[in-house]
């Protein structure tokens, strides 16, 4: 691969003629920050302007606000800076202005102003490198004596072109079910090159490991190279981008890279350095032929032999950790052009082996992977091998047990690391339901009494003694926001006088989880719970039968509701995820089954998909692949994204929680594909590979 005719450095320096309009709106300062982007590049998102600011300086350092493009044809540069105010934090988005410029071959050096109120200042800095004229073929080995250089000769110094031929380990996405291959010479143009975690260099699963082989050719475009010439090469950690995109809640910018925010959760601006992973103290490793005669933790000397230059760098071992690349020579008396790769991002890799029963519907596999690409983790889905029908998967007290041992015998690849696996089934069990496509009606329709037990768990009572045992219990009241409904689980039921009590189950959150081992104790390790009119916790493991006094208000309903109590067979598992046992701990292991016969899903008249089932379907293979990672369901929290959309992580019929925990009402219902910020950076910190039950199936 020969190098570039051009490599053009373009660096954005400062945004000026900022009127104060875009500020300020009625008196009141508005939250403005700019975002840029060079040749599609999005390099950040800058810290927050005051009032009084005029200008917006763009500091220099980590190639915060620079990008460099190796040009091998005439193509123009775009350069693109938006400003946008977030008037009322995650609720409200508003674009204030546009500067767009061009940088067009022959990519004239200079400094250059685009825009007028406001405007934006770049400099442009290039380097035509010149085109070939001899290369040197014989051998020079380390150690030779210098040849006589032409500069000597009065016939010009040695010219030299630094390429990075190949990148061994770095993997170019394709979209779709696809994933990423292999391709020679690609170097991450478009800063989308991905270096898996636990794989070897060829993609093999390879525990504890994750690394690639840089490759670089000399080419001498006049004179000869000097013996004893070397190759510098320089790992750059530049800022993770992902928070600068307007569309991420500001909540969730500053969650996933603090890094560019200050104690205050203000922006202070493109911060690099903020890779999270560990990585070896020299993480430099010689390739055979190309001795390193010096390296630490960000940089390395190799030996040059027959015009080239190889190494291994090991990367870090945290999914969306990025790192840049660049390689120079050194030799005394020459003129040299380097090379850099582009930005290259550290990616979980999963096989997802799919499995359907021949009678259960097709699963919309192909929909998943761009499900978690948000996270870093690229799902390469297998194509599906069929089984024969098993029509229920077993009585409702022996569904998880049963579900793990049909998965395993099912699971061909169960004993290699890298490998989840999603059944599409069937049934979970017989259940006594009506209708197609939605749940099963209510026995009964009318006024209930909101109590609190002895143990301070919460009940609904109603008149009468005759009526049945409930599963779901769905309150409605008015309050001053207008009509509120909060669904809630039914734990048991007792006559008590002439009434009849329905004691429930609360709602749990898991809003505080952090990356762990796996184990789903560590998953629920901070539990919250919501009753109608109180909550307690949070709580570390089993929560207790006898609670603690609520704290109100929970989800703030009156003592008097209206009331709908639905019988057994209006909720049953749609999919499920069960646990491996090591010992007396249980672990997530990768191993889900969808039950497409479920209500929600299947039509029973045409035996295809309900109107929302596939969309249903697509929901929980996502929400049971995000336990496979050692994450809890129930979050409580919004989608990474603005807008009202909540984590796929929660139930649909689920409140969201607020900063300080407090239950927020109208926000259930808004179901979604996309993860919240805490589910996209504990993923991302995932360490599969130290999942005790993992190990001991082969990872």
């Amino acid at each position: 691969m020969p190098p570039p005719r051009y490599i053009v450095t373009v660096r954005l320096e400062e945004v000026s003629h900022i009127p104060s309009s875009m500020l300020s709106s009625s008196g009141q300062s508005r939250r403005v920050f700019a975002v840029a982007k060079i040749d599609r590049r999005i390099l950040g998102r800058s810290r927050q302007l005051s009032s009084s600011d005029t200008t917006l300086s763009l500091p220099t350092g980590n190639d915060a606000w620079e990008h460099v493009v190796a040009i091998e044809r005439d193509e123009d540069i775009d350069v693109e800076l938006e400003l946008w105010a977030e008037d009322r934090g995650d609720d409200d988005l508003n674009p204030v202005a546009e500067i767009t410029a061009s940088v067009e071959a022959p990519y004239t050096a200079g400094t250059f102003t685009t825009g007028s109120t406001p405007s934006l200042r770049y400099r442009v800095q290039t380097e035509r490198v010149p085109p070939q004229r001899r290369i040197l073929a014989a051998r020079t080995p380390p150690g030779a004596q210098p040849a006589q250089s032409q500069a000597a000769g009065g016939q010009g110094d040695t010219v030299v072109a630094v390429a990075i031929e190949n990148i061994v380990g770095l993997y170019e996405p394709t979209g779709g079910t696809a994933g990423s291959v292999a391709s020679r010479g690609y170097l991450s143009d478009g800063n989308l090159g991905r270096i898996y975690l636990n794989r070897d260099r060829n993609g093999a699963y390879l525990r504890d490991h994750q690394s690639i082989e840089l490759q670089a050719q000399l080419h001498v475009r006049r004179g000869r190279l000097p013996s004893g010439a070397a190759i510098r090469w320089t790992v750059i950690d530049p800022d993770d981008p992902f928070d600068a995109s307007p569309e991420v809640r500001a909540r969730w910018a500053r969650f996933i890279d603090d890094n560019d925010y200050d104690a205050s959760a203000t922006p202070t601006g493109v911060q690099g350095d903020d890779n999270f992973g560990a990585v070896p103290s020299t993480p430099w490793e010689a390739v055979t032929g190309f001795a390193l005669r010096s390296s630490n933790a960000t940089s390395a000397t190799t030996e040059v032999a027959n015009g080239e230059s190889h190494v291994v760098l090991h990367c870090p071992d945290v999914a969306g950790d990025n790192l840049i690349v660049i390689a120079e020579l050194e030799a005394s008396g020459v003129t040299a052009y380097p090379a850099r790769t582009g930005v290259m991002t550290m990616w979980h890799l999963l096989d997802l082996e799919y499995v359907k029963m021949s009678g259960a519907l097709d699963l919309p596999v192909d929909a998943v992977p761009a499900a978690f690409e948000d996270c870093c983790v690229e799902f390469r889905v297998h194509p599906v091998r069929t089984i024969p029908n098993r029509e229920y998967m077993a009585r409702p007290d022996r569904l998880s047990a049963e579900s793990s041992y049909f998965i395993t015998r099912n699971f061909s690849h169960g004993r290699e690391g890298g490998w989840f696996c999603v059944i599409s089934a069937m049934m979970p069990h017989r259940v006594a339901q009506a209708g197609t496509g939605s749940r099963p009606p209510p026995f009964y329709t009318g006024p209930g009494t909101i109590g609190t037990g002895s143990n301070n768990r919460q009940y609904v009572e109603i008149p009468g003694t005759g009526h049945a045992s409930a599963h779901i219990a769905a309150l409605e009241w008015t309050s001053a926001r207008g009509a509120e409904e909060a669904t809630f689980g039914v734990d048991r039921m007792a006559r008590v006088g002439g009434n009849t009590r329905y004691v429930l189950f609360p709602a749990d959150v898991q809003p505080e989880f952090t990356a762990g081992d796996g184990s789903v104790s560590h998953a629920y390790d901070a539990q919250y719970i919501y009753f109608p009119q109180g909550r307690a916790g949070p709580f570390s493991g089993r929560i207790p039968a006898s609670l603690p006094a609520l704290s109100p208000p929970g989800y703030g309903v009156p003592t008097s509701v209206q009331l709908k109590l639905y019988p057994r067979g209006s909720s049953y598992a749609g999919g499920i995820s069960p646990s491996l046992a090591v010992g007396r701990q249980r672990y997530f292991g990768g191993r889900t089954m969808i039950f497409t016969h479920h209500f929600m899903y299947l039509d029973r008249t045409t035996m295809g998909y309900t109107a929302n089932g596939r969309r249903g379907v697509l929901e929980s293979i996502v929400h049971e692949l995000g336990h496979a990672f050692g994450m809890p369901h129930k979050c409580g929290h919004h989608s990474v994204y603005r807008g009202t959309n909540t984590c796929v992580m929660n139930y649909n019929f689920g409140w969201m929680v607020d900063e300080n925990n407090e239950a927020v009402a109208g926000t259930e219902g808004h179901a979604s594909l996309e993860f919240c910020g805490r589910h996209i950076r504990e993923i991302r910190r995932t360490h599969l590979e130290d999942n005790t039950a993992l190990q001991r199936r082969g990872w």
